[in-house]
């Protein structure tokens, strides 16, 4: 089977979410892709496999984002979103993962240093070893999961020293939390209304619940969170807690007040060591647990001066950097 791999471009959306079908068994709309790859603030990239007949055999693509802080400066990371060969590519002799491969250098060669300092990503344990073996993945280590056991609705003692209230969408007062974070993360992509309003904007397949804690005192936003909910489970996608600690137990009791309410029974939440609020996350009930999510978070960086197995250590990242929730 003779194949070639091109760049993506919005001539090809059509015909990769109907590959996508193809793999995965279940469509993805044009409208979704768009939300997802054009809509990103700060733009993305990807490469197609085309076979003799045009038909759209494999793809690789990614969102990228703007990293600052104190470790990096300034500098892009690109979040693999999507990564699929067709199965009738898969018996052509090219061999899955080699095929895979050839998806990947081309991605590589394209886009990687110039446009991109690190890829990462969250495949399967399986697809996680088949890319170390072929693609030099690295585990991210620094990733931890928390739980809270959410209380009967009412139990949560508040001092209302604020509210927290349901939001459409954020607007741009809360970029005024991340003026300040860069100072002291290490790396971090900021929360901006611009990423928060596209990372979780509303898909067939999502519900986000989204808040906003306003200090009565203060006046304006001192935090906020996005919960994802799955059943009685509900997760904690991406947060910013007020740094007075008064203030910051203020809104995790109204936070998990309205969970009760909502019939949630635990709350989890997955985030690396360099997140703040990690530290205080023990005072606030929460219990760190040991075990491991059925994906594996990988890291590809290029060229010399980036981090090794510890970027999760110096890198801000909650499941806002993912596409997991």
């Amino acid at each position: 089977m003779s194949l070639r791999i091109v760049a993506m471009t919005d001539e090809l959306i059509d015909p990769v979410c109907t590959a996508f079908g193809h793999v995965f068994g279940e469509a993805r709309s044009v409208d979704t892709w768009r939300k997802i790859y054009r809509a990103s603030p700060d733009g993305a990239v990807g490469v197609v496999c085309l076979d003799g007949a045009n038909a759209v055999a494999g793809y690789y693509g990614a969102t990228l984002h703007r990293v600052v802080g104190t470790g990096c400066g300034s500098a892009v990371f690109g979040q693999i979103r999507d990564v699929f060969t067709h199965p009738t590519a898969r018996g052509s002799g090219t061999g899955r993962g080699s095929l895979f491969a050839r998806l990947y250098q081309e991605f590589e060669q394209r886009f990687g240093g110039r446009h991109i300092q690190i890829s990462f990503g969250f495949p399967s344990e399986r697809h996680f070893r088949l890319g170390a073996r072929l693609l030099a993945y690295r585990r991210l280590a620094g990733l931890e999961m928390w739980v809270h056991e959410v209380p009967q609705a009412g139990n949560a003692a508040a001092a209302r020293l604020g509210v927290l209230a349901p939001v459409a969408c954020f607007g741009e007062e809360v970029d005024l939390l991340w003026t300040t974070r860069p100072a002291t993360s290490a790396m971090v992509t900021p929360r901006t209304s611009a990423f928060l309003n596209w990372r979780f904007a509303p898909r067939p397949d999502r519900r986000y619940w989204r808040y906003r804690y306003d200090s009565y005192l203060a006046g304006g936003i001192a935090g906020y969170a996005v919960i994802a909910r799955q059943g009685y489970e509900a997760w904690l996608a991406d947060f910013r807690l007020p740094d007075d600690p008064d203030l910051r137990r203020d809104m995790w009791h109204q936070l998990v007040d309205r969970l009760a309410r909502a019939g949630a029974t635990r709350l989890h939440m997955i985030a690396s060591a360099a997140v703040p609020e990690t530290r205080c996350l023990p005072s606030l009930g929460c219990t760190a647990v040991a075990a491991r999510p059925p994906w594996v978070p990988a890291y590809r960086p290029y060229g010399p001066g980036w981090p090794d197995s510890e970027l999760g250590l110096v890198f801000h990242m909650t499941m806002a950097d993912g596409d997991i929730l």
